[in-house]
């Protein structure tokens, strides 16, 4: 319609989408956790790119292709991601009981930073999780499989206090992607944990990677990590017995040291040592066998 009434001559003025607030509420007539049924939304249909969405605290899972401008889980409320792509370009915020969030199989969350100070849990195992913004609120994130992409050009992951980052055994990637060469950062603070689980391959390494998100070129960022002071937790049970050096952080500069370093799962007889090379900017964890 647009073309013709400019072929005549005609004003085509064409009007932006309206932002709307969107609710979920479960109706009993459906499975009542589907995010893309509408009749388990407030008004009666899908929200769409630039709405503003509240969980209530509800159980959702996602299906769909969604750019948001804010969302919130209400309190308490649990949002999977296991096929789609879900970004929220605004607020991303949790009631006073926090919310959970899952991303699984071919799944896709983005996100514009978290700065809320109640617990959001967050367990990456497969698809892409993605920062974009500051990320600073209160946080468990457990990265298993898939991609954990913790800060992307000009982004920062702050793992505050209280907070925990686990990384489980080797399959997942972990770490920063981008293409304009700015910075991406991970800094731990005062009272957080990171937390490395081998399996029988040994550790996922905090380090740049392609994500295949920005195309073919490889990950060109400017990866930092500030120790911060915070507490390790690395687990070896799996590989115990073995001797050899495995990379945990590998980036373009590290700065600080941790406070407490806490290594478990070791040979009755087996030693180890933690290594941070601030010339090659790694942190690693050698096992020594007698």
């Amino acid at each position: 319609a647009a073309y013709f009434r400019t072929g005549f001559g005609l004003e085509v003025v064409l009007n932006a989408p309206e932002t709307e607030d969107f609710r979920f509420v479960p109706n009993d007539l459906a499975d009542g956790i589907r995010w893309d049924n509408r009749i388990n939304w407030d008004l009666g249909t899908l929200p769409g790119s630039g709405d503003n969405v509240d969980l209530g605290g509800n159980w959702v899972n996602y299906g769909g292709t969604t750019t948001l401008n804010n969302l919130s889980f209400g309190s308490g409320g649990k949002l999977s991601v296991k096929q789609g792509y879900l970004a929220v370009d605004g607020t991303l915020e949790t009631g006073q009981s926090g919310g959970q969030l899952s991303i699984d199989a071919a799944g896709q969350f983005w996100t514009n930073g978290y700065s809320a100070t109640q617990m959001l849990d967050v367990d990456v195992d497969g698809g892409r999780f993605a920062n974009t913004g500051s990320f600073t609120g209160t946080t468990h994130m457990t990265a298993t499989d898939g991609q954990t992409i913790l800060a992307t050009d000009g982004a920062n992951f702050d793992l505050s206090a209280d907070s925990m980052l686990n990384i489980f055994g080797d399959d997942g990637k972990v770490g920063f992607d981008g293409t304009t060469g700015d910075t991406a950062v991970l800094r731990l603070e005062d009272d957080s944990t990171l937390r490395f689980v081998a399996d029988s391959e040994g550790f996922s390494t905090i380090e740049e990677f392609r994500s295949g998100f920005f195309g073919t070129a490889q990950s060109d960022v400017q990866s930092g990590v500030n120790l911060g002071n915070a507490n390790l937790h690395i687990d070896v049970s799996q590989i115990a017995g073995t001797a050899g050096v495995h990379d945990l952080v590998k980036v373009d500069e590290i700065i600080g040291k941790f406070e407490d370093i806490h290594i478990s799962g070791l040979g009755s007889t087996q030693d180890a040592r933690l290594l941070i090379n601030y010339e090659t900017d790694t942190v690693s964890v050698e096992l020594l066998n007698p």
